[in-house]
């Protein structure tokens, strides 16, 4: 079986499997080999960190070389399972990268996901007419997913126009499509809709979850946190994590899990190592509750 459906249809496997197992996809972003400290330059040396650390997996990035990156991934066997891309709106039409079919192309049959970033020009609040011309757009878009057999999701961002979970619960709901819904964005969440209740606030997104991304953070008032405490190596920060990712997997969240690194002042392969080592200590936490 092709690898690609191999890493993403393991989630299926975890929908069959114990409900004590936490063994949903586990991935590492693409921004941990661009932000972090000493992060390996080559598409080599970057796959085969992650490889030895025990990720299945790397993300990617729109601006990265993802023909390269695929074809490294794809000799040792491994997925490029999400790819991180800005959408804008101006003038009324959906602007899309210069890549974007050389991308649909590239990863035609994979059902590697594509995560979509949104901005409109000239808006930052939320207007009714600006929502239903995304929707129209993002119907289209949804067409090319079924076509190319991928994935396509909204992913709601500080300061960006989509930013909250409903807002990309909603226009995902409206758009009606099975390959296209949302992501679920930790450190996002926190910073702008804050750390209590965010129960209240996922609950209710999984049948839209195409991936959730997770990592270590700080507690508290997190809103008014710089992102050097809201995103950390995995196991670190009064946040809890574990207790965020069991939650969802207890509601029967059965996809992918990336790991977010953005912008962490630490040696990248001691943060890739403690965060590998934490995900292991959440999934035996997890078959032990």
């Amino acid at each position: 079986m092709n690898k690609y459906l191999v890493f993403l249809f393991s989630s299926v496997i975890a929908a069959c499997g114990s409900p004590r197992t936490l063994d949903n996809p586990f991935y590492a972003f693409n921004n941990c080999m661009r932000t972090m400290v000493d992060c390996p330059e080559g598409v080599l040396d970057q796959v085969t960190l992650v490889s030895s650390l025990g990720f299945d997996a790397l993300g990617g990035q729109e601006t990265v070389d993802l023909e390269g990156l695929k074809d490294e991934l794809d000799r040792r066997g491994m997925a490029l399972p999400e790819v991180y891309i800005g959408v804008y709106l101006r003038d009324g039409a959906l602007v899309l990268p210069d890549n974007w079919e050389a991308m649909l192309s590239l990863f035609r049959g994979t059902e590697t996901l594509f995560a979509l970033h949104v901005h409109v020009e000239g808006y930052a609040a939320r207007e009714e007419s600006i929502d239903s011309r995304l929707v129209r757009e993002f119907t289209k878009l949804a067409k090319q997913a079924e076509e190319f057999q991928i994935q396509m999701g909204i992913y709601p961002h500080h300061a960006f126009y989509c930013e909250t979970t409903q807002h990309a619960r909603e226009l995902a709901v409206a758009v009606n499509h099975p390959r296209f819904g949302m992501t679920l964005n930790l450190c996002h969440l926190l910073k702008v809709e804050g750390a209590e209740g965010w129960e209240q606030r996922v609950d209710g997104l999984i049948p839209q979850l195409k991936m959730v991304s997770i990592h270590g953070a700080d507690d508290g008032d997190t809103q008014s946190m710089g992102w050097d405490r809201l995103i950390r190596p995995l196991g670190e920060g009064s946040f809890d994590t574990f207790r965020f990712v069991s939650y969802l997997r207890d509601k029967g969240y059965t996809g992918m899990f990336g790991l977010q690194c953005y912008g962490i002042r630490q040696d990248c392969a001691e943060a890739l190592r403690k965060s590998q080592q934490a995900w292991r200590s959440f999934q035996t936490r997890y078959a032990e509750k």
